[in-house]
């Protein structure tokens, strides 16, 4: 499962799943220093890691959609 940190509200993220939806993830249950934009993906062991890679290609992706307007 992959989801997409949209922002925080107290010790919560607030998450959009590939199907839309919204979930909020406890900070306690992510592994590292999430920042809003960031993609997390769903360990086997119920808890939340940072996609460094994906976080970046995403982001890259943005970049280019807002350059070429």
């Amino acid at each position: 499962m992959q989801v997409i940190i949209d922002r925080f509200e107290n010790n919560i993220a607030i998450c959009e799943c590939e199907d839309k939806s919204i979930i909020n993830i406890p900070l306690t249950k992510i592994i590292g220093n999430p920042k809003e934009g960031d993609i997390l993906e769903l360990t086997k062991d119920n808890m939340y890691i940072i996609n460094d890679k994906k976080t970046k290609d995403r982001k890259k992706e943005i970049t280019n959609l807002f350059n070429s307007l």
